[in-house]
């Protein structure tokens, strides 16, 4: 498990990280002018989620109570799993 920033992620009570998911507190990106730009905020693992091995969420993301990131799926910076209009996976708790 790969935490960047630990004093900023968020994960529930009973929530599993699977080996090798990644929690990133921040991202480096160039932007359309060509400039760097950086992207904090805390991702976060609500209750019973489970984070599947080699999975990750950006800065800012959440992974829903009760649901299952699939292994090496990525959530993007401010994005939400599952996405609305998507079947949930999990126990759905």
């Amino acid at each position: 498990v790969t935490i960047t920033d630990r004093y900023m992620i968020d994960v529930g009570s009973g929530a599993v990280l699977g080996a090798g998911c990644a929690l990133a507190g921040h991202m480096v990106v160039y932007n359309e002018a060509g400039r760097w730009v950086v992207t904090v905020a805390a991702p976060v693992v609500e209750r019973q989620a489970i984070v599947g091995g080699n999975a990750g969420l950006g800065p800012g993301a959440r992974l829903l109570a009760g649901q299952m990131l699939p292994s090496g799926r990525r959530v993007a910076p401010f994005a939400t799993w599952p996405r609305s209009g998507s079947k949930p996976e999990g126990n759905g708790a």
